[in-house]
Order: C-alpha cells, then sequence, then structure tokens
C-alpha cells in the first residue's frame, strides 16, 4: 500500500465473530430413521443416509442464536460439521425446519411429546439451503453455508427451528454416514 498511511489487519472495527458449538443449553441435535419410533437425541454420532433397505436417516440441527443482536448485518455463516464415518460420495442436503422439534422425543412421526410432524420425516421448507458432497476420508470436516438462513433467524424473518440434512437423490442403498454429535 502507498501514501504513508498504516493498515492493520486486527483493525476492524464494528465486526463481531460469532462461534457456537451447540451442546445441551444451547443447542440440539438428532437424528430420524424411516419407519422408526426410536429417538437418538442422547447419541454421540448422528447418522444420515440409506440404510440397506432404503429406509433414510436424516439429521436435525438446532443452535441459539439469540445473542446476535436482530439490528446485526449476517455477512456469513457456516454450518461445519464432522463426518468421522464417511458414506462414500454421498451428497447431503440442508433444508430450513418449519416446526419446533423436541431433541428427545422426535422421531420419524413424532416432533414434540405428541404433536406429529405434518409430513413423516421431518416439516422443512423446500427451498435448498447448501449441499455437500463427502468423500470417503475419516473425520474430515465439511461446511455448509447457510448465511441467508441464518440472517433470517436473527432478523426476524424465520422462526429458528433448526436446519434438517437429508441424503440427496440417488443415495445408494447402505450408504451411511456418521456426523459427531453435540
Amino acid at each position: 500500500f502507498g501514501g504513508g498511511d498504516d493498515f492493520l489487519i486486527n483493525d476492524l472495527t464494528g465486526f463481531t465473530i460469532f462461534e457456537s458449538q451447540p451442546n445441551v443449553t444451547n443447542g440440539k441435535d438428532t437424528y430420524i430413521l424411516n419407519g422408526s419410533g426410536n429417538n437418538f437425541g442422547t447419541q454421540n454420532t448422528m447418522k444420515i443416509g440409506k440404510t440397506a433397505a432404503s429406509k433414510d436417516y436424516k439429521i436435525l440441527i438446532e443452535f441459539n442464536v439469540s445473542s446476535i443482536l436482530n439490528s446485526s448485518t449476517v455477512t456469513s455463516a457456516v454450518l461445519q460439521v464432522q463426518v468421522v464415518t464417511p458414506g462414500s460420495g454421498m451428497s447431503i442436503e440442508a433444508y430450513r425446519i418449519t416446526s419446533f422439534w423436541n431433541q428427545t422425543v422426535a422421531n420419524w412421526t413424532v416432533r414434540n411429546g405428541s404433536q406429529l410432524w405434518s409430513v413423516q420425516g421431518g416439516d422443512y421448507d423446500s427451498v435448498l439451503i447448501d449441499n455437500i458432497t463427502i468423500n470417503t476420508s475419516v473425520n474430515r470436516w465439511y461446511n455448509f453455508t447457510i448465511t441467508t438462513l441464518v440472517r433470517g433467524w436473527v432478523n426476524g424473518t424465520y422462526t429458528n427451528n433448526g436446519i434438517i440434512l437429508i441424503p440427496s437423490a440417488g443415495t445408494a442403498d447402505g450408504s451411511v454416514a456418521d456426523i459427531v454429535s453435540s
């Protein structure tokens, strides 16, 4: 740079980085299995993909962004997941969940207590937020870009019911990945 002005990388005014590692207090996660009434909200890993019998595993994730002021401008937001057991070449899609759900109750048909999902397998908006493709590497991190979604949660456009991750159409039967839970 010219002109004698000093430029310091660390001298950013008005910018804040918010990072959240969801846990029991500030987030929730579980996975659901097509046709199963079981709840998996206390597991250490979450499954996504298709069983050998063509049944879908889907992941539900919600984290608290209420500490971000609604007047804030969200310029970038990423959901980062760690895949510990890859489902070879599987693509995963992310969508906005549209109904409240309970981590210790949710399953394929029930979302909260005795309240059912409107559609079995989860209520979610049809607009794709992002998608990723998992390779065969073990213990690899993947990022979903969710800027528009988080912006909507912060400014009140959407109620924060979280994100659902689903296997993309064409996922092979028996292709199941494990993602670290909160």
